[in-house]
């Protein structure tokens, strides 16, 4: 679907920026107006402008101000935001852990415990978290290594009768990229 190439864009170019050097992994909230953002990509017309291109195709587009994770095993980071236009609270989670998910790794096969699991809900309160014990919500979980670059998980959700798509993105590279520099 080219709507969600074009967000995935979007959110590259608008979704993170961390002044400081993180510690932890850089994440944002990014809610998506499935609707709106057709309508826009329909009557789009390139101006040969990029940034003033981008902010026409952003339609619907509305990324929340980007937190840093802390990465220490069995802790949530857990973050809130008021869905626009409505009583709806977003809840986003992130948890890291060695009791869940173990892989192999490398060429001798070693044994990697280390996983991340991002959670994301829409419901009518402030979670606790947004990956355990709900019924409306979206997790993934994958293995938290030094090759993880980024990592994604994403809901469809109905709100007054419009369809958005609600997502939670991690930049686990960032804290290695600031060390780099």
């Amino acid at each position: 679907m080219r709507t969600q190439s074009i967000l995935v864009g979007l959110i590259l170019l608008f979704g993170i920026s961390h002044a400081a050097q993180p510690k932890g992994d850089v994440c944002h909230v990014y809610l998506f107006d499935i609707e709106l953002a057709k309508k826009a990509e329909e009557g789009f017309k390139p101006s040969g402008n990029p940034e003033q291109d981008a902010k026409v195709l952003q339609a619907g587009l509305t990324v929340f101000p980007s937190f840093e994770t802390t990465i220490m095993e069995e802790v949530f980071t857990t973050k809130h935001f008021r869905f626009p236009q409505s009583r709806l609270m977003i809840t986003a989670s992130v948890f890291y852990t060695d009791e869940s998910m173990a892989s192999k790794m490398g060429e001798k096969g070693e044994i990697n415990p280390e996983s991340v699991i991002l959670g994301i809900a829409v419901t009518g309160e402030e979670e606790q978290n947004a990956i355990y014990d709900l019924n409306n919500n979206a997790v993934t979980e994958v293995t938290y290594d030094n090759n993880l670059s980024k990592v994604r998980v994403k809901k469809y959700v109905m709100v007054n009768k419009r369809n958005y798509m609600v997502g939670l993105e991690c930049d686990c590279n960032a804290k290695r990229e600031a060390k780099k520099k």
